[in-house]
């Protein structure tokens, strides 16, 4: 894998390579913005899964302090 900060050299697309200096400046903006999409979705797929893990947590913790509760203290539930 090739180090972000190290320019690659060549592009592949469908499995073809593309010397990058043989780019028009409009396929060089394309491959910029696709890779900004890239770390944008990286990075909200890691704050999902913190959000997960938060959720989670706190759903356990709700239901152990639910368990503090006596079921005759507990509201009726109707349906």
């Amino acid at each position: 894998m090739a180090n972000e900060t190290t320019p690659p050299t060549t592009l592949t697309v469908d499995g073809i390579e593309y010397p990058v200096a043989s780019l028009t400046n409009n396929a060089k903006a394309m491959v910029n913005t696709i890779r900004m999409a890239d770390r944008e979705m990286r990075r909200l797929e890691a704050s999902l899964s913190l959000a997960r893990i938060a959720r989670q947590a706190l759903g356990n913790s709700l239901k152990a302090e639910l368990a503090t509760i006596k079921k005759a203290d507990a509201p009726a539930t109707t349906h």
